[in-house]
């Protein structure tokens, strides 16, 4: 895994590209400490940089930026290229030569020889990387399917920017650092920034699955071509109605075997983290039997009992016989970690479990270079509790007239907070854990905002939102509050309600929370983390199940946990479900109140000229006085104001 750079200085206002390359690059160099490298085409005023963190041929043979054999292309490439092997095996039937055993240049080889399009089409792998094509001087950024590695891109001035991450592109001249307020509002709302924005204005992040071309003319606007759709995939899918489900576990078996094998080729150490719950569990259980020693895990615990599954990690690693180190987290940990967020993560990232992700992949880096994760499978397979509360509201709430449950929400909102306090314990019961964890005042306004929805999107919307209109609190607000998920698939049935449920999460929250969560904390350790779940193979798989195979008898993941009972005793796998969460609330008004209050103060405030200081400070006693909790929107808050600050 790697970190790029990139610029075409398309009118030549830079005086010394190499200098520019080589700050940009040494700014990444936590992204790839093994070693770094430039290339530039003076003419064409075309320069590539990278750092690189060697896994696979670690001789000089793997060093980047690459060119073709024949001369044509040139690369600059952080990702893995899972099943390069096999295509280099299709390659040298071609009369194709190899100087090393690098995936880069299987890839570039790959490229020269089918055309890029076609090329990443075979490729099964996490990626992100520029190509230049020296012989029609045009420039090709790509990101994988999925968005599992980041990659931004930065327009201004006839001048086209890249990097991995926005440290990279301050390091080119001009570079315009005003901040995007949409981006900022979106960030309140969602405790993320969504593709395409980023928090400056004048840079995007590449959108999954896409190839973007620029051409020599800077007036020209950029080709964005996808060759590969999560839409379109769904479009042409048609559930597979299977007559005996075991046979569909069979082949989920061989396809998370298949998935994990693939990720275990490694000329570093490699591991596993494992938190004891139902996906990663799947993960060290499929490459467990697939090694001829332990499998090394890590995993992470709290020192308050109501976060901590550790316990149930420890039982699972001793079941299957892995190699298994933890850490306990303590609010000290957590105070200790914070000042570096702003640096790890570059924009602001509100998600809390940023912090136990970064603890263990730390921990995970002690002992190895590569390490396996099991994000992403609640997306596919119907993972969440807010996805079988909607399925259930829809169907229950459907059949009552409009007037009378919009009247119902707006009695909830009129609510006086002693009769809340008794009503909230008993509506909670209905609700979806992720709801019902809110205290009750928030729980009520919450469940009336769901109530005064008539169609799923909407409903969609408001559940993934943790601050639904953030315009008040900021001092250039928007007006418009639409959070961007995706609205394009249409509804017939409860069937296709929870494809859209699946598919709003695998094109915002996965590739804009999920996996800038996973990679910025361990690229700030030197740590690669790959993710099977997340292999368009078993994305495409999950999405030609029908509901009934991950839904069934009450059960979420259903089709998974039977797989997981190939590996592991029951006891392990019915058990309710646990997110990767922090006490984050309580610290803020404990052990990180001191912090909090200083980045939180009006003089602080002021200083950003971002938010009203008043209704800030209205929030920030409120939760200190248990009042009333407002725990995401002050993280959210709190993590702009440290990284603004520094």
């Amino acid at each position: 895994m790697c970190g790029i750079i990139g610029f075409w200085d398309r009118k030549g206002i830079i005086a010394d590209p190499t200098s520019v390359l080589e700050s940009g690059t040494q700014s990444l160099a936590h992204r790839g400490p093994d070693g770094f490298g430039v290339w530039g085409a003076p003419d064409q005023r075309i320069h590539f940089g990278h750092r690189r963190l060697s896994i696979l041929d670690l001789s000089d043979e793997g060093k980047q930026p690459m060119s073709s054999p024949s001369g044509r292309y040139v690369l600059t490439y952080n990702g893995e290229i899972y099943n390069h092997l096999e295509l280099r095996k299709e390659l040298k039937g071609r009369d194709n030569s190899f100087r090393g055993t690098s995936d880069t240049e299987t890839l570039l080889c790959g490229i020269e020889e089918w055309g890029l399009k076609t090329c990443l089409q075979k490729c099964h792998g996490m990626f992100a990387f520029a190509l230049w094509d020296c012989l029609e001087n045009r420039l090709s950024l790509v990101r994988d399917r999925i968005g599992i590695k980041p990659l931004y891109i930065g327009e201004w001035d006839g001048m086209v920017g890249f990097a991995s991450e926005t440290r990279a592109l301050r390091h080119i001249p001009h570079f315009p650092d005003e901040i995007d307020s949409e981006a900022l509002r979106l960030l309140l709302q969602l405790m993320y920034i969504p593709a395409p924005w980023s928090i400056y204005r004048s840079v995007r992040k590449q959108l999954p699955g896409s190839i973007v071309e620029f051409s020599m003319d800077p007036g020209k606007a950029p080709q964005v071509h996808f060759f590969w759709s999560l839409r379109n995939m769904i479009e042409t899918t048609t559930p597979a109605e299977h007559s005996n489900p075991e046979e569909a576990i069979e082949e989920l078996d061989r396809i998370l075997r298949a998935c994990v094998s693939d990720r275990m080729i490694s000329d570093v150490p490699l591991g596993a983290f494992l938190s004891g719950g139902t996906d990663s569990s799947c993960v060290v259980a499929a490459m467990q039997s697939q090694s001829s020693r332990p499998t090394k895990t890590f995993g992470i615990g709290f020192s308050e009992p109501k976060y901590d599954e550790s316990t149930y990690a420890r039982r699972v690693a001793q079941h299957l016989g892995t190699d298994h180190t933890e850490m306990i987290m303590t609010p000290q940990d957590c105070m200790e970690t914070i000042p570096e967020l702003p640096r790890i993560f570059d924009e602001p990232f509100a998600d809390s479990s940023q912090i136990p992700t970064l603890l263990v992949s730390r921990l995970a880096r002690q002992d190895v270079t590569v390490a396996l994760s099991g994000d992403g499978g609640d997306e596919s397979f119907f993972g969440y509790n807010r996805y079988l509360w909607q399925l259930e509201y829809f169907r229950k709430i459907r059949p009552w007239p409009k007037p009378a449950v919009e009247l119902a929400g707006q009695l909830l909102r009129r609510t006086p907070m002693r009769l809340g306090d008794a009503v909230a314990p008993i509506l909670k019961r209905l609700a979806p854990k992720s709801l019902a964890r809110n205290p009750d005042g928030d729980f009520l306004r919450k469940l009336a905002d769901y109530l005064i929805v008539d169609t799923p999107a909407a409903t969609i919307t408001k559940l993934s939102t943790k601050w639904l209109d953030p315009s008040p609190v900021l001092v250039h607000g928007a007006t418009d509050c639409l959070t961007p998920f995706p609205l394009d698939l249409i509804f017939q049935s409860d069937s296709d309600l929870a494809t859209y449920m699946m598919y709003a999460d695998h094109c915002g929250y996965v590739p804009n929370d999920l996996m800038v969560k996973v990679d910025r904390t361990t690229m700030s350790a030197g740590l690669e983390a790959r993710v099977p779940f997340l292999d368009h193979r078993m994305i495409e798989f999950a999405y030609g199940m029908p509901i009934s195979f991950k839904f069934r008898n009450g059960q979420t993941k259903w089709m998974l946990k039977e797989v997981l009972r190939r590996y592991l005793p029951d006891e392990l796998i019915d058990r309710p479900k646990m997110g990767f969460e922090i006490p984050i609330g309580e610290w803020l008004s404990g052990s990180l109140r001191q912090w909090a209050g200083d980045l939180l103060s009006p003089e602080s405030l002021r200083r950003s000229d971002v938010f009203h200081p008043d209704l800030v400070e209205s929030m920030w006693n409120e939760h200190c006085g248990s009042k009333r909790r407002w725990t995401y929107r002050l993280w959210a808050i709190l993590m702009f104001q440290a990284w603004h600050q520094q």
